[in-house]
C-alpha cells in the first residue's frame, strides 16, 4: 500500500524508520542549522538518513564514547530503538540510542559501567558522570510531571 507519507519523505530518521533494533556505528556528528538553531547531526553506517540528536541522545553518546567531545563520537557502536515517550504530555513514538552492547530487549535506561582495563580513577569519574547524568534525567521528568499536573 502506499501512504501519504511518501509524498512527504525526511532526510531525517524517524520513529516511523525504526521499525525494529537497529545496530550501527557512528559516522559523523556535526552542527546544522535547522529553522535559525544549530542542531548535532549524527550519521550513522548503512543508514541513508542522519538523525537530530534531542539531548537525551547527546547524553546516551556522551555516556557510551565516555566523552562529551562529539567529535570522538565516530565509530561508537550503537543501537537504535524506537520507543515510546512523553512529549508535551502525550506519549509519542521516538528513537532512542543505547549501547551496541546491551540487550535490546532490556534496555531502559544506563546501567553502570563494568570496570574495564582502565585507571581506577577514570573508570570512577565516568561513574560519577553518569551518576549524576541519571539524576538530571530524573529530574527533568519530575518537572515534566509537575508541569502536566
Amino acid at each position: 500500500m502506499t501512504s501519504y507519507k511518501d509524498a512527504f519523505p525526511s532526510k531525517y530518521i524517524s520513529a516511523e524508520d525504526v521499525k525494529r533494533v537497529v545496530r550501527t556505528a557512528v559516522t559523523k556528528v556535526d552542527f546544522t542549522e535547522i529553522e535559525g538553531e544549530q542542531k548535532l547531526e549524527c550519521y550513522f553506517e548503512n543508514i541513508d538518513k542522519s538523525m537530530i540528536l534531542n539531548k537525551t541522545n547527546a547524553t546516551m553518546l556522551e555516556l557510551i564514547s565516555g566523552t562529551d567531545q562529539f567529535d570522538h563520537w565516530t565509530g561508537v557502536k550503537v543501537i537504535l530503538r524506537r520507543e515510546m515517550v512523553q512529549f508535551k504530555g502525550k506519549l509519542v513514538p521516538s528513537v532512542r540510542i543505547y549501547e551496541a552492547e546491551a540487550n535490546p530487549d532490556e534496555v531502559t535506561k544506563p546501567k553502570p559501567e563494568e570496570k574495564k582495563e582502565e585507571p581506577v580513577n577514570t573508570a570512577t569519574e565516568r561513574e560519577e558522570k553518569r551518576t549524576a547524568i541519571d539524576k538530571e534525567l530524573e529530574k527533568q521528568k519530575r518537572e515534566t510531571k509537575q508541569g502536566e499536573a
